[in-house]
Protein backbone atom coordinates (compact mmCIF):
# COMPACT_ATOMS: atom_id res chain seq x y z
CA UNK A 1 0.00 0.00 0.00
CA UNK A 2 2.88 2.45 1.19
CA UNK A 3 6.48 2.65 2.02
CA UNK A 4 7.91 4.97 4.40
CA UNK A 5 11.29 5.46 5.60
CA UNK A 6 9.80 7.22 8.80
CA UNK A 7 8.60 4.47 11.11
CA UNK A 8 5.84 6.60 12.89
CA UNK A 9 4.76 7.48 9.54
CA UNK A 10 3.86 4.08 8.48
CA UNK A 11 2.52 2.90 11.87
CA UNK A 12 0.08 6.02 11.67
CA UNK A 13 -0.69 4.92 8.13
CA UNK A 14 -1.07 0.86 9.35
CA UNK A 15 -3.52 2.53 12.07
CA UNK A 16 -6.12 4.13 9.96
CA UNK A 17 -6.36 1.25 7.56
CA UNK A 18 -6.81 -0.53 10.59
CA UNK A 19 -9.57 1.56 11.84
CA UNK A 20 -11.03 1.36 8.51
CA UNK A 21 -11.57 -2.63 8.59
CA UNK A 22 -8.53 -4.01 6.59
CA UNK A 23 -6.10 -5.99 7.55
CA UNK A 24 -2.75 -3.82 7.71
CA UNK A 25 0.33 -4.42 8.63
CA UNK A 26 4.04 -3.32 8.38
CA UNK A 27 7.01 -4.68 7.45
CA UNK A 28 10.83 -3.36 7.81
CA UNK A 29 12.94 -3.49 4.42
CA UNK A 30 16.71 -2.96 4.15
CA UNK A 31 16.95 -1.65 1.23
CA UNK A 32 20.40 -1.82 -0.40
CA UNK A 33 22.37 1.79 -1.18
CA UNK A 34 18.89 3.26 0.05
CA UNK A 35 18.65 2.02 3.97
CA UNK A 36 15.67 1.14 6.29
CA UNK A 37 12.13 1.66 4.61
CA UNK A 38 8.97 0.68 6.32
CA UNK A 39 6.23 -1.23 4.32
CA UNK A 40 2.32 -0.59 5.08
CA UNK A 41 1.05 -3.97 3.47
CA UNK A 42 -2.58 -5.10 3.57
CA UNK A 43 -3.77 -9.06 3.49
CA UNK A 44 -2.67 -11.92 2.30
CA UNK A 45 -4.33 -13.35 -0.98
CA UNK A 46 -4.58 -16.74 -2.91
CA UNK A 47 -4.03 -15.40 -6.39
CA UNK A 48 -2.70 -12.83 -8.18
CA UNK A 49 -6.51 -12.07 -9.64
CA UNK A 50 -7.46 -11.45 -5.75
CA UNK A 51 -4.36 -9.52 -4.88
CA UNK A 52 -5.75 -6.93 -7.65
CA UNK A 53 -9.16 -6.84 -6.83
CA UNK A 54 -8.39 -5.78 -2.98
CA UNK A 55 -6.16 -3.40 -4.78
CA UNK A 56 -8.81 -1.89 -6.79
CA UNK A 57 -10.62 -1.51 -3.62
CA UNK A 58 -8.40 0.30 -1.94
CA UNK A 59 -7.86 2.50 -4.94
CA UNK A 60 -11.73 3.73 -5.03
CA UNK A 61 -12.14 3.86 -0.97
CA UNK A 62 -9.01 4.65 0.60
CA UNK A 63 -7.81 6.59 -2.58
CA UNK A 64 -4.19 4.89 -2.77
CA UNK A 65 -2.21 3.77 -5.31
CA UNK A 66 -1.64 0.12 -4.02
CA UNK A 67 0.82 -1.97 -5.79
CA UNK A 68 0.94 -6.03 -5.54
CA UNK A 69 4.38 -7.85 -4.72
CA UNK A 70 5.16 -11.08 -3.55
CA UNK A 71 5.43 -12.12 0.06
CA UNK A 72 9.76 -11.73 0.15
CA UNK A 73 9.24 -8.35 -1.54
Amino acid sequence: VNSFRDKYQAEKSVERLKSHGYSAFMVAKLIEGSGLWYRVRVGRFVSREEAEKYAQLLRNSEKLQPFITGADN
